[in-house]
């Protein structure tokens, strides 16, 4: 009797760790391809202006704060946030700039993602694109915030009609496990689980067969030993419209270039307020 009592309460404390809130400092910065720099001089020239710069707004450097408690997840920025609710299965966009949010269920994700695979089928059909994904240890080691940091790659390449030749590369480097990413960690691994029921096979009909890249992906991501803390990513392989328009262009230079940071974990609480719509901020709906 005694041991069974002191199973439930090493269960009852597990289950709480698990529940811990997190908080944590993320930076994004795009530091290169041709989409970039395309956009930044589109920018710079004499319509984008006039538009305010609205081209280059979404591919500009941000630094968000990342809040979780429990199933719900917000990514707190100056322009724009967004929040993931588990239990309700909704992802919401808040628009700081406009005063308005978008909220949006994973059913509709799926609806919309069935409404684009019939249209592709009317089409004669979603082209045959083969994903294979692999994440290699280097062995490399450094030190971030204290932490002794493991190197791993991870590529992801397309294969087939119209996906020849795209690939992403992340370097990424992780720190062990601890309180904080252990339940980011969790988060995450059930987010991908809701998606995939959600979204059932077949998840992208642009890229045919995605699912299995992506199934290969999880399976290959669970060689990762802690958490990510640093990620510099690469996509090649991806030819531009405007380039082709001209003429130009490497269609295998790196399209788009960036750089992820995570810091300044914390396990304190995390106020609920974090996660709620301001009271003056008017619903858009999503578009069908």
């Amino acid at each position: 009797m005694k041991m069974q009592f002191r199973l439930a309460i090493v269960t009852l404390a597990a289950a709480g760790c698990l529940l811990a809130d997190v908080s944590y400092q993320e930076t994004v910065q795009y530091t290169g391809g041709s989409l970039i720099d395309m956009m930044r001089s589109m920018s710079d020239s004499p319509m984008g202006k006039l538009m305010g710069g609205r081209l280059s707004k979404g591919l500009k450097d941000r630094t968000l704060k990342v809040y979780l408690k429990g199933n719900k997840l917000a990514r707190i920025g100056e322009d724009s946030s967004t929040i993931v609710d588990l239990d309700a299965g909704t992802i919401t966009t808040i628009d700081n700039e406009h005063h308005s949010y978008t909220a949006m269920s994973f059913d509709d994700m799926n609806r919309q993602m069935q409404e684009m695979r019939e249209k592709m089928n009317k089409r004669g059909g979603a082209p045959d694109v083969k994903f294979n994904a692999k994440v290699d240890a280097t062995g490399n080691t450094r030190e971030i915030d204290g932490k002794t940091a493991k190197e791993y790659i991870l590529t992801m390449t397309a294969e087939g009609q119209q996906g020849a030749g795209m690939s992403v590369r992340s370097d990424m480097w992780t720190i062990p496990s601890g309180p904080g990413t252990d339940e980011l960690r969790d988060f995450h691994k059930r987010l991908s689980e809701k998606l995939n029921y959600a979204f059932g096979t077949g998840m992208n009909p642009m890229m045919g067969n995605a699912s299995q890249g992506l199934s290969e992906l999880q399976k290959e991501t669970t060689k990762l030993e802690g958490y990510p803390v640093v990620q510099e990513t690469a996509v090649s392989g991806v030819q531009s419209p405007m380039a082709e328009r001209s003429g130009g262009g490497d269609s295998n230079a790196p399209f788009i270039t960036m750089k992820t940071q995570s810091a300044n974990f914390s396990t304190g609480s995390v106020d609920e307020a974090v996660f709620q719509i301001p009271s003056n901020y008017k619903e858009r709906k999503a578009r069908h």
